[in-house]
C-alpha cells in the first residue's frame, strides 16, 4: 500500500492525517479508528510525511492561494491556536463543502472595525 492509499483509506475510516507544525504526522478522529491505523502509520511514516508535504492523497485539493486566504482570515478573526488552524486546513483539504465555506468566509470578510 502506498502513502496516498493509506491517507485515503484512513480518511474513509474516519482518521484525518495532517502534518503538525514540527513536521510529524497528526492523526485525529475516532479513537478506535486512530488506534487501528497506528501500526500502519508508523510503518509508513516517512512516505506519509512526504505525501502530505506534496499534497498527494488529498481527497479534494486546496490551492496554495486558498490556503493563504483561509490562514489570513483566521488571523483576521484572531484565531491563533495552531491545533485549530491545522484542523481547519485539514478539513478544507478533505471536504469540498468545508473548503467552499472557508473560502467564502475569507473572500467576504473585511477587517473588524
Amino acid at each position: 500500500m502506498n502513502a496516498a492509499s493509506i491517507i485515503r483509506e484512513a480518511h474513509a475510516d474516519g482518521v484525518r492525517l495532517v502534518l503538525s507544525l514540527v513536521g510529524t504526522i497528526k492523526a485525529t478522529g475516532d479513537g478506535a479508528a486512530v488506534s487501528r491505523w497506528l501500526s500502519t502509520l508508523r510503518d509508513h511514516k516517512a512516505e506519509i510525511i512526504d505525501a502530505l508535504k506534496a499534497g498527494r492523497g488529498d481527497v479534494d485539493s486546496l490551492t496554495a492561494r486558498e490556503e493563504a486566504a483561509i490562514r489570513a482570515w483566521l488571523a483576521l478573526i484572531e484565531e491563533t491556536d495552531p491545533a485549530t488552524i491545522d484542523e481547519v486546513i485539514c478539513r478544507c483539504r478533505w471536504s469540498a463543502d468545508v473548503r467552499d465555506y472557508f473560502n467564502w468566509r475569507a473572500e467576504s470578510s473585511s477587517p473588524p472595525a
